[in-house]
């Protein structure tokens, strides 16, 4: 058909007199993001296209150019099923993950979330556009055009490991890190954390976790549930006996100090015998004797002046 007109939105194509179709403009191209139709077409050009719609009662006919040719993701995701490994170089960075060039005119997303098995980075801190990568194919949406890929999968996942060590039914000292209305997060002596929902706080009627616990506080609990891919564990604090909290600053400051002893004579606890103290008594130097008191002057008679 040839090219009439081209607007924002599309192209109307005369197919024969008085017929007429419209090639929206995302049925233009598979791989090329298209901001406006002028881009690929003018008016007067001659186009092979295919029939994609047909509305008799409106008369309308949907066009298609990009159908004429084989969609390359259905023949990415023939070629490269998840699972598979690639290479390719990074085509952009944002902050929400790393577009990687595949095939030309395709480019397939790490998110953040699928850099590392840890905390996810900002990827823009870690990539850089033109930079070697290798990937793994994690899903390929044809028809929403979404290539999904994954760097993590590569290797290990080491904390997921970690997790899958623990053995359900074990109990462990946790430390309560922090307390909230539904329940209480521990810490593991491994590092891994954990909740302690209120419903397993081993008191009924708990409607408020704070109520009953306190962060800071070590616990011993039992682990009921672990998902190692979810990064959850669940733990318990029915049936098990509690260690004391330690007494508080303030109740420590108002009990009555112990009584010194008199002497460090009585450090030991006991009263030296009489032999001993007269023989420590003799070996003591002996007290200086005391300079004479000088007389005092004798009152002055009634009447005489005291200054004479």
């Amino acid at each position: 058909g040839r090219v009439i007109s081209v607007t924002d939105f599309g192209a109307f194509v005369e197919l024969e007199p008085g017929i007429e179709g419209l090639v929206h403009k995302s049925e233009l191209s598979w791989t090329r993001r298209i901001n406006h139709p002028r881009e690929l077409i003018k008016p007067n050009d001659r186009l092979d296209l295919i029939v994609v719609r047909v509305d008799a009662g409106e008369r309308k006919l949907g066009l298609s150019l990009k159908q004429t040719a084989p969609d390359p993701y259905a023949a990415l995701r023939e070629a490269y099923p998840p699972g598979t490994r690639l290479r390719g170089k990074v085509s952009s960075v944002t902050d929400f993950g790393v577009f990687v060039g595949l095939v030309e005119g395709i480019d397939g997303l790490v998110h953040r979330s699928d850099l590392t098995w840890g905390d996810a980075p900002d990827p823009r801190e870690t990539h850089q556009k033109g930079q070697p990568i290798e990937v793994m194919m994690l899903d390929i949406d044809a028809e929403r055009q979404r290539v999904s890929l994954g760097v993590k999968q590569l290797g290990p996942d080491e904390e997921a490991e970690r997790y899958a060590s623990l053995e359900v039914g074990s109990e462990h000292t946790v430390q309560l890190t922090r307390v909230v209305d539904f329940g209480a997060f521990a810490m593991l002596d491994n590092g891994l954390e954990g909740l302690i929902h209120r419903s397993e706080l081993g008191q009924p009627g708990v409607e408020d976790a704070r109520t009953v616990l306190t962060a800071g506080r070590p616990a011993l609990a039992r682990i009921t549930a672990v998902d190692p891919h979810r990064r959850r564990i669940s733990l318990s604090l029915k049936g098990l006996e509690q260690p004391e909290a330690p007494a508080a600053p303030e109740a420590a400051a108002e009990a009555p100090a112990a009584e010194a002893p008199a002497s460090p004579l009585l450090a030991g606890g006991a009263a030296p015998a009489k032999g001993a103290l007269a023989s420590l008594m003799a070996a003591l130097p002996p007290k200086a004797a005391e300079p004479p008191k000088a007389a005092e002057p004798a009152p002055p008679a009634e009447g005489a002046d005291p200054t004479e």
